[in-house]
């Protein structure tokens, strides 16, 4: 259950995280404007995304590595080699507080999108109520594709 635990936790971190980092693809979220400045809640993703960034998705520091080893024998001993083996070291970052630090970053992020969302739509529907009839039946009908398997390696336009 650990391995299924620690996946879950990598896969929200890093689903998380993304909506902050720059694609071509997608807005990007500003952790000052979505969180401010000097507060838990920055702090707090602040504090997580420095692991996701070194850890969990690049692996780029200390928190996971494998170390190889010989296993000697002692002297006299055929074969002086007995076996090489490999040590994997691993700090765990999805430790109950991150999970919660986590829920935090999530919870305020969710309620800013929605309340920039709503605001939206509103101003698109003042401004749409002020359009003649024949003007909003003019627009383009609603439209999109959905993903196959051509379309993997092709950015979102």
């Amino acid at each position: 259950m650990k391995t299924v635990h620690t996946a879950l936790w990598q896969a929200a971190l890093n689903s998380t995280m993304k909506c902050f980092s720059g694609s071509e693809a997608r807005t990007r979220l500003r952790a000052a404007d979505v969180f401010g400045e000097g507060n838990s809640v920055r702090e707090s993703f602040d504090y997580l995304k420095a692991p996701r960034d070194k850890h969990v998705s690049h692996d780029a520091n200390d928190w996971m590595q494998d170390i190889p080893m010989a296993i000697v024998g002692t002297p006299g001993y055929e074969p002086k080699v007995t076996g090489v083996q490999c040590m994997l070291l691993h700090v765990s970052s999805d430790t109950d507080a991150n999970v919660e630090r986590l829920r935090t970053v999530i919870d305020t992020a969710f309620d800013w999108v929605v309340q920039k969302f709503d605001a939206e739509k509103k101003r698109i529907d003042n401004a749409l109520q002020q359009w003649d009839y024949d003007a909003l039946i003019a627009l383009p009908d609603v439209g999109g594709t959905l993903g196959w398997d051509g379309s993997i390696r092709n950015t979102r336009k």
